[in-house]
């Protein structure tokens, strides 16, 4: 993970008055390498931390604008890295696990989808500051009987 993920998440988070603990630095990490958005008992899991400690650092990170908790599919709210740390991308949400899978438009598509995005903004005088798109179905592993 790049030096300037981290140096973007301590500003946010000195900004908010936190500090950026070695705690907070490794759910970054955590989330940075996961590939796909993880629900909090998921990075329990794979932390090996305290759930509590989990929960709390993860809502010090959503408050300074480092994760986006995501309200998935299936009951399960996800968490992965702001935009601003990883870059623009999409997700393939599962409507039965609630699994959620990054993916990325090709240049063109996404242009034309950002278009499509500000003139209905403008169409409802909303000012719209970004987009997001989940294609909803079934994952592989819920498909597959």
């Amino acid at each position: 993970m790049s030096g300037s993920v981290h140096a973007i998440a301590a500003a946010r988070l000195a900004a908010g008055g936190s500090r950026y603990t070695r705690s907070r630095q490794a759910l970054v990490e955590l989330l940075g390498s996961a590939g796909c958005p993880l629900t909090a008992e998921e990075i329990v899991a794979r932390c090996g931390r305290h759930r509590g400690s989990v929960y709390r650092n993860l809502g010090v990170l959503a408050g300074s604008g480092v994760v986006q908790a995501i309200a998935g599919y299936a009951e399960f709210t996800r968490y992965e890295l702001d935009e601003a740390l990883i870059g623009h991308h999409h997700h393939l949400a599962c409507t039965t696990c609630g699994a959620l899978t990054d993916f990325a438009l090709p240049p063109d598509l996404e242009s034309q989808l950002e278009n499509a995005v500000a003139a209905i903004a403008k169409r409802d005088r909303f000012g719209a500051s970004g987009h997001r798109l989940d294609v909803v179905g079934l994952c592989r592993d819920c498909r597959t009987p």
